[in-house]
């Protein structure tokens, strides 16, 4: 998984932080790459600004962008992937971070129970191939994303689902 930043596809795609402002970058509190953008503001983009909104998370602020309230903001790679499958619209502009693994995080007590638990159970997920399984059936068919396919789906939906539901309304009353 990698932090990346977003923007609506037909707008002017960054190619670099460089000249981005705070009316322009909008992401999420507590967001894990605010700690990266702060680096990259020291070390290489010193122009680089960007505002946190208290009241929303990554994926309203994903829609923000869709919906043309705001020009950028940055989530993860998988929530991208997810996102894009009912808003083809999205589109990445850069990665901001490397790919970086999926941690777990136990309290650091004195206490390993949890720890040596979680441990045990990934492990035997992975000898049995459960956890592969898994990241197929929900993360895999992210690398297939096709914007074309997407959008031909999203208006066969609006095409077809009108005229079935009548249907989906009569079946619900008898459940």
């Amino acid at each position: 998984m990698s932090q990346q930043l977003v923007y609506k596809v037909g707008q002017y795609r960054p190619r670099t932080l460089g000249n981005l402002t705070a009316e322009q970058l909008t992401v999420a509190p507590g967001h894990v790459v605010v700690n990266d953008l702060q680096t990259l503001k020291e070390t290489k983009f010193p122009e680089l600004s960007w505002k946190v909104d208290d009241k929303k998370g990554s994926a309203e602020l994903m829609e923000d962008v869709i919906e043309g309230k705001l020009d950028y903001t940055i989530a993860d790679s998988v929530a991208i992937s997810l996102f894009q499958r009912v808003h083809p619209e999205l589109a990445v502009a850069l990665d901001i971070t490397d790919e970086q693994p999926v941690t777990w995080f136990s309290p650091l007590d004195g206490d390993n129970t949890l720890s040596a638990a979680l441990l045990d159970f990934f492990n035997e997920m992975n000898e049995d191939g459960t956890l592969a399984r898994i990241e197929e059936k929900y993360l895999g068919h992210g690398d297939d994303f096709d914007y074309v396919d997407t959008r031909t789906f999203l208006r066969a939906v609006d095409a077809v689902l009108p005229q079935l539901k009548p249907l989906f309304e009569k079946y619900a009353r008898r459940n």
